[in-house]
């Protein structure tokens, strides 16, 4: 199996999974590359799961308003949503709207964390995920889906000149050696840039001063391998 399917294909498995326990399913589609296929089997698995499902048409701020009816009417035979809410997630447009109707069908119940924990997820998944995507967003389409991030170490360190530090060190897992250097760049400008970015949003989540360290290395084929999938990926069986 080509790894960029094998990598899609635990990554459906895992948003199934999650069905069983959604009060509402968000649907969302890039109206500027639908693809039908995918679109109507993913649409019979919620039909036989019978669970709110809100569309939502991402990108509209690159289409004609005219061409968004047919559209809508188009998935409207296929699928009795719940809503259907066109918005732009670079310009922000109809995302109250979204925001909004989804608090409609969650349902009250008990807290199960601390009013300021935000997921329960660990710091470090958060961390990776920060670090892969100012990879992403700076060498876009030449590393789509060969890249993973790995914490290996995170600890608070005493600095004399200025206090309390968290010490990061995260390594960037390539398949080739060619992906290896785009990430890196001439001289190491990318791979710089990258932990620049990513060392201030990942200060803005721990409120607290950074130091980060990004490493790149080879690890030949690991989206062939699930083991190494989920070791690397975060995903788990389901």
């Amino acid at each position: 199996m080509n790894p960029k399917y094998r990598l899609q294909s635990e990554m459906v498995k895992t948003a199934y999974g999650a069905l069983g326990d959604a009060d509402v399913v968000l649907f969302v589609i890039d109206v500027t590359r639908p693809d039908p296929e995918i679109e109507d089997r993913i649409l019979k698995r919620l039909k036989r799961n019978k669970l709110t499902t809100i569309l939502v048409l991402n990108k509209v701020d690159l289409v004609a308003k005219p061409t968004l009816l047919p559209i809508f009417e188009d998935y409207n035979r296929k699928f009795e949503f719940a809503h259907m809410i066109p918005i732009s997630a670079l310009t922000a447009d109809g995302v109250p709207l979204l925001l909004e109707q989804i608090e409609t069908y969650l349902p009250l119940g008990p807290r199960y964390f601390p009013e300021d924990q935000l997921s329960d997820l660990p710091e470090r998944f958060f961390i990776a995920e920060t670090v892969r995507e100012k990879i992403m967003l700076l060498t876009q389409r030449e590393i789509p889906y060969a890249s993973a991030v790995v914490i290996e170490e995170f600890e608070k360190r005493q600095n004399n000149k200025s206090g309390e530090i968290i010490y990061i060190r995260a390594i960037v897992y390539t398949e080739r050696q060619t992906q290896k250097q785009i990430i890196i760049g001439k001289g190491g400008k990318v791979a710089k840039r990258v932990g620049e970015l990513a060392r201030i949003d990942i200060e803005k989540f721990l409120d607290t001063r950074v130091f980060l360290e990004i490493y790149v290395t080879v690890k030949a084929d690991w989206r062939k391998d699930a083991r190494k999938l989920k070791e690397l990926g975060g995903f788990t069986d389901i």
